[in-house]
């Protein structure tokens, strides 16, 4: 990859100062050209609109899942049109120095998306970046219970209208993290774990009741170590959401 790889930035316009700290993060990365995107506020859409949305009358409740998830939709529908072979997609709250290393990893012929994430890195070589099967990323999160988080991937122009046209048919209902989950797994990852592993309920759950999103839609993969981590702090989808997500938890 010779020209500069596009990294957009899911950013809501009120925070400006995690704005700011992405800016500043990207200054010293020559390898990226930042691109800005500004987030869905979820608070602002109708009720209706979130039914339209989601096909659940519950789903009102869950406005900021609702959001981040449309935030995404924009930047994939953005990497659709692009010409570069791989796009990074990251959220605000993302701590990005280590993207310089990406130079490193040899991407598989056929990779659609890779996560390069803390959460789902199983950091098996601290010396070297390679792809490692999304098998290896279910098996991480299956032992942290973490979530998957969306907060920093690679994807592929053609992956990207893969997505699109899935959520045309399945529309927007959950969370984002657990649809790309969903998307990157396929039946045989999940029979590689145990029947009652929590991840596999997580991938093979979480969905609308009449609308099954496709398994093992995209050709995925995650670095051997993490070329992002996750800041921590407050999320905005939280603050709007007056019930958790499907399958998050809060503490009491």
């Amino acid at each position: 990859m010779s020209d500069k790889i596009p990294a957009y930035v899911i950013n809501l316009p009120a925070d400006v100062d995690r704005r700011e700290l992405m800016i500043e993060q990207f200054a010293k990365l020559d390898r990226f050209q930042l691109r800005i995107m500004n987030g869905c506020v979820g608070s602002s859409l109708p009720d209706t609109v979130a039914y339209a949305l989601t096909r659940d009358k519950n789903w009102k409740s869950n406005k900021g899942a609702l959001g981040c998830f449309l935030s995404h939709v924009a930047a994939w529908e953005a990497i659709s049109n692009e010409q570069q072979p791989v796009c990074v997609v990251l959220e605000d709250d993302a701590i990005v120095t280590a993207l310089g290393k990406l130079d490193q990893l040899i991407l598989p012929d056929d990779a659609e998306i890779i996560f390069v994430n803390d959460r789902m890195s199983p950091k098996q070589d601290e010396t070297s970046i390679h792809a490692l099967p999304m098998s290896a990323a279910l098996q991480e999160l299956n032992r942290s219970r973490k979530g998957a988080g969306s907060d920093g991937y690679l994807l592929t122009p053609a992956g990207a209208r893969k997505l699109l046209s899935d959520c045309e048919e399945k529309l927007f209902f959950g969370h984002v993290d657990g649809r790309l989950l969903r998307y990157a797994s396929t039946a045989e990852d999940l029979d590689a774990l145990h029947s009652e592993s929590w991840i596999r309920a997580v991938v093979e759950l979480h969905h609308h009741h009449t609308l099954l999103p496709k398994l093992g839609l995209l050709r995925a993969y995650v670095t051997s170590v993490p070329l992002v981590w996750h800041r921590g702090g407050s999320s905005s989808r939280v603050r709007e959401d007056s019930a958790p997500a499907w399958g998050e938890t809060r503490p009491s």
